[in-house]
């Protein structure tokens, strides 16, 4: 086994490990100080991850996590996570509801020095928003919203090149599109904002 698959099954430990000990200081044991997060609801950097992690253990202070998966390529971790809990907190402004959620997700670090230092992740937002009762369950029915497999958002970050990838779903209408808007923390980057209020303005079906 290569040094780089170990340290990067360790790494990869430690996140779970903090996860369920509902622990968001862990993250000094893997995260590099000036962490790169391609994730709009999160801040760039340790402190941002740290507040980050301390906001989801307060909404769901019962989380427990599992990792399903684990995949090492050199510089590259890949890991598939499920996470279930109950909504006993806060989250985004969302007041506590009690229900149950599954959120899973599908992340991809790259390793530096024996840290973390950038990820992007894929999650089933979709089901999670539902869950806590921001999105109504029967979506079709009372929004327009219809489910669509494997449509994918392109939109470029500010001042990046590259391209941002959002897997999302068919909308239909503004009063959806803002409620989830709503979600947004004050912090989110300049991408997200355009393109949530892009959404909101339109009346047509948007693929997102």
């Amino acid at each position: 086994m290569s040094e780089s698959h170990v340290e990067g099954s360790i790494l990869a430990g430690r996140f779970l490990e903090m996860l369920n000990d509902h622990n968001a200081d862990a993250v000094d044991d893997f995260v590099s100080i000036d962490y790169s997060n391609h994730n709009a609801f999160v801040e760039d950097g340790r402190e941002g991850n740290r507040v980050f992690w301390a906001d989801f253990f307060t909404a769901f202070p019962d989380i427990t996590a599992t990792m399903e998966d684990l995949v090492v390529a050199g510089d590259r971790v890949v890991g598939r996570f499920i996470y279930r809990g109950t909504h006993l907190g806060p989250l985004y402004g969302i007041p506590a509801t009690g229900n149950p959620i599954e959120m899973r997700s599908i992340d991809i670090w790259r390793t530096e020095n024996g840290e973390f230092v950038e990820h992007w992740d894929e999650l089933n937002m979709l089901e999670v928003f539902q869950a806590v009762g921001v999105i109504p369950p029967s979506t079709s029915e009372a929004v327009g919203l219809r489910r669509r497999d494997h449509h994918t958002l392109r939109t470029a970050n500010a001042g990046d090149p590259g391209t941002v990838h959002r897997s999302c779903c068919h909308l239909k209408g503004a009063g959806l599109m803002g409620r989830v808007r709503s979600l947004a923390p004050p912090h989110l980057t300049t991408r997200y904002r355009l393109t949530a209020q892009h959404l909101a303005g339109s009346g047509e079906p948007v693929y997102c």
